[in-house]
């Protein structure tokens, strides 16, 4: 950017109103009056304002993502305690009579216990945070979790950022260590890397554990909607992966369905996997994805995850049949075909546009104007296609078991 600014801004200007006194191979001179020196000066003052302000821009994401999480935790703990106040460690605290008298209601009560717990808790280690969440859940969350060094490296490196000016310390290093992340290229006094690829798997890091340590515990406090549980998981996985994120999606569904038992129905697991096989062929795993697909007996599947699967296999001429069929018996939204990405494989292809064509009458590719108006193409909410696609398999007619398969 302040590249940009010195060729647009002050180079331009320059050559503009200067007047060229010598030129080497690698450098000009030029002769400017007053006025114009004065203007220079001026954009170039900004161009170091903007740099100055540049520099300092991966240190306050990383700062912000921290606190965010922090804030996630403390609010997903209070709701646990909200449920369980019986596990409120805290159970000798005493109130003063000026505390009791400004108590409302024991309601008011059980808040305040619940918050300053939380406070005490937010204020400690985040090791210390998970310990207690596990305590909570009575579960063993880290034990399941193969990312825990990369977890807790970002709150170090975050600690540094904030305490010790972006350089390594020996407390990062032993903290590192001792959580298992490698550490044998870190060099005390050094300057801690923040480019945009750290910053990025940082966040889906805490994404995923923030994501995943709720998971579990709406599975081991509620029982009866676990498959409600691993449905919502997809759909955050379906979303990783329209929004290009395919390391989270692949964490997140690996997580659901290999790495703890799993009481998902039919229907939704056979979605994680494809969702999962979609998410390694995206990052060139195509052995990953095979090995994911081979794992499930596809002989007795619907046309959908047929088309599904004909996409990932690259079988153009497959998939045009069965786009034929879905449209013409209405297993297939128009817009669901153009927007999914476990059809980007497909889409491309000339006999399955034509077979789109045919089957829905409009052509695959249309421009905003044309497509606004085709059938099918309402507005609909985000939460509303949500919950069209995730509502209860008990409850789903077999044509809304076929449209959700992605979802």
């Amino acid at each position: 950017m302040v590249n940009a600014g010195m060729e647009s801004g002050v180079l331009t200007k320059v050559r503009e109103k200067g007047h060229l006194l010598r030129q080497t191979e690698d450098l000009e001179t030029y002769g400017l009056n007053a006025q114009t020196a004065s203007e220079i000066h001026l954009i170039v003052d900004r161009l170091k304002q903007i740099d100055s302000g540049l520099s300092i821009l991966p240190s306050s994401v990383l700062l912000s993502l921290v606190a965010t999480f922090d804030s996630m935790i403390g609010d997903g703990i209070k709701e646990l305690l909200k449920a369980r106040p019986d596990k409120i460690t805290s159970s000798d605290k005493t109130v003063t009579y000026r505390e009791l008298f400004n108590i409302g209601s024991l309601d008011d009560a059980k808040d305040k216990f619940i918050n300053d717990e939380v406070d005490k808790l937010l204020r400690g280690s985040h090791d210390d945070q998970i310990l207690y969440v596990e305590k909570l859940t009575d579960t063993k969350i880290r034990d399941h979790y193969p990312r825990w060094a990369n977890f807790i490296e970002v709150f170090e490196r975050r600690n540094i950022i904030a305490h010790a000016n972006g350089n390594y310390s020996q407390l990062y290093i032993d903290r590192c260590r001792s959580a298992g992340y490698p550490c044998d290229k870190v060099v005390v006094g050094d300057k801690a890397s923040l480019r945009s690829k750290y910053l990025h798997k940082s966040i889906d890091t805490l994404t995923e554990f923030g994501i995943l340590i709720w998971f579990v515990a709406w599975r081991k406090l509620d029982t009866k909607s676990e498959a409600t549980a691993f449905s919502r998981l997809n759909m955050i996985a379906f979303g990783a992966i329209k929004g290009f994120r395919y390391e989270l999606a692949i964490w997140l569904l690996d997580f659901a369905l290999h790495r703890q038992p799993r009481n998902a129905d039919e229907i939704t697991t056979r979605m994680m996997v494809i969702n999962l096989a979609n998410a390694y062929k995206k990052t060139k795993k195509i052995d990953k994805c095979k090995e994911v697909l081979n794992a499930m007996d596809w002989t007795a599947t619907s046309d959908l995850f047929a088309l599904a699967l004909a996409s990932l296999n690259d079988d153009a001429e497959e998939a045009a049949k069965l786009v034929l069929n879905l449209a013409r018996s209405d297993k297939l939204r128009a817009e669901d075909f153009r927007d999914w990405p476990i059809f980007d494989w497909i889409r491309s292809e000339i006999v399955v546009a034509k077979a789109f064509e045919e089957g829905f009458g409009h052509p695959l590719v249309v421009n905003i104007e044309e497509r606004a108006s085709l059938p099918g193409s309402e507005i609909i909410s985000g939460d509303q296609r949500s919950e069209d696609a995730m509502g209860d398999v008990g409850e789903r007619t077999d044509n809304e078991e076929a449209r959700k398969v992605v979802h």
